[in-house]
């Protein structure tokens, strides 16, 4: 009984902390749109424990997501027009193989161990 809990438990911690993606809720962006205090939705519970928020993280921006798709009517015609991502939104977040920080200031070095972190992620769209 004691080994099998011991697997388990090992195996809920893993199969959390590893992410491949996630709806989150932007908190904050910065000034050039190309960075946001994201944080993850859904509750995150250890056996045992009361289940809590997770903790936001701060991602950057693809080009694609950093505005917003919303129609507007115009003297009786439904047009589409676009406004920046801001605080509120819906945002879906891609997490990365491994810790991008290099990567997108274009460097090709090796990466920090570390898998699939939502540290790692990126805002790749907003949801409607």
């Amino acid at each position: 009984m004691g080994i099998q809990k011991y697997f388990d438990d090992m195996s809920q911690r893993l199969s959390m902390e590893l992410s491949v993606a996630f709806v989150g809720r932007v908190l904050s962006v910065d000034a050039g749109l190309t960075r946001a205090e994201v944080q993850p939705l859904g509750l995150i519970q250890q056996r045992g424990e009361a289940a809590k928020a997770q903790a936001s993280v701060s991602v950057p921006i693809a080009w694609t997501a950093r505005y917003k798709l919303e129609p507007v009517t115009h003297e009786g015609l439904e047009l589409l027009t676009y406004r920046k991502i801001s605080a509120g939104d819906l945002v879906i977040c891609v997490c990365c193989d491994h810790d991008i920080s290099q990567d997108i200031r274009g460097a090709n070095v090796l990466p920090e161990a570390g898998r699939h972190s939502k540290n790692y992620s990126v805002i790749v769209g907003v949801l409607p």
